[in-house]
């Protein structure tokens, strides 16, 4: 996974429960996912990828 995380110190990530200062948010920005794994049967990789604004795309290597 391809991503950003950036510490959220806006007022809008704050925490807002009685707990303030005990745990931190994150705002992630994810610009790409990919899933590797052997297929079945196994004598192939299978990757799978995802990327904003496109569809999901499955690749099979021998």
């Amino acid at each position: 996974m391809t991503n950003k995380a950036v510490c959220a110190t806006e007022r809008s990530w704050r925490a807002t429960d009685d707990a303030k200062g005990a745990s931190h948010r994150f705002r992630i920005d994810i610009m790409e996912v990919v899933h590797t794994r052997v297929g079945v049967p196994p004598v192939h990789l299978v990757i799978e990828a995802w990327h904003p604004g496109h569809c999901l795309v499955r690749i099979e290597r021998r």
